[in-house]
């Protein structure tokens, strides 16, 4: 893009596309608790930082010729779409697209110095994770007592990692320390029903 507007398209055209560090993160939790029921809740965020999002760059311009493709591929410029903001797709752009041609595929190749790459890409990566919600239920002791063999007495269900608020498109967008996401296995979530007793 023609930053200046000297029609030429040089060093002076780059722009500041963001830190892959936050500016902030931090966490917070709360207990409620009523009669006999305690809800235990904990989020942490991150915010303020860009991730670039490799995995739709290397996807739409099939890398090498071995990735699938993806639905963004047919918005991509051509003679009957002059107006997308989706580069010309080229087969294995890495290394089968005209020279001076490659519109996704970093030249540096996922390295961590962010050169050349496309600002399409880069998203924000701001999120808040629940990480954790637990609601228990602790029975009466006027209930145990009746047993004559339990002191105390807990049923609780508990789930982690349950869901990001974010406007990041990957699966995941925990602060990495490249910035760069190539893809990764979603954070796993758990759900636990337990019981805890003491005699």
């Amino acid at each position: 893009m023609d930053v200046d507007k000297n029609d030429t398209i040089d060093t002076r055209d780059q722009v500041y596309l963001g830190n892959v560090n936050p500016k902030f993160t931090g966490g917070f939790s709360s207990t409620l608790s009523y009669k006999g029921f305690t809800l235990y809740t904990r989020f942490d965020f991150a915010l303020g930082h860009t991730l670039y999002n490799d995995l739709v760059a290397r996807t739409l311009g099939n890398y090498q010729g071995t990735f699938n493709y993806i639905d963004w591929q047919k918005k991509g410029f051509s003679g009957d779409n002059s107006m997308s903001n989706i580069p010309k797709v080229y087969y294995a752009d890495q290394v089968g697209a005209p020279a001076g041609k490659k519109n996704y595929t970093r030249a540096n190749n996922a390295g961590q110095v962010l050169n050349g790459n496309n600002s399409n890409f880069y998203e924000k990566g701001d999120y808040l994770a629940c990480r954790e919600i637990t609601l228990s239920y602790d029975f009466a002791k006027s209930i145990l007592s009746k047993t004559k063999i339990l002191s105390q007495a807990r049923i609780y269900v508990n789930t982690n990692n349950l869901f990001y608020i974010t406007k990041f498109s990957g699966n995941s967008p925990e602060p990495l320390s490249s910035g760069i996401f190539a893809g990764t296995y979603p954070t796993p979530k758990s759900f636990v029903l337990g019981v805890q007793v003491s005699f």
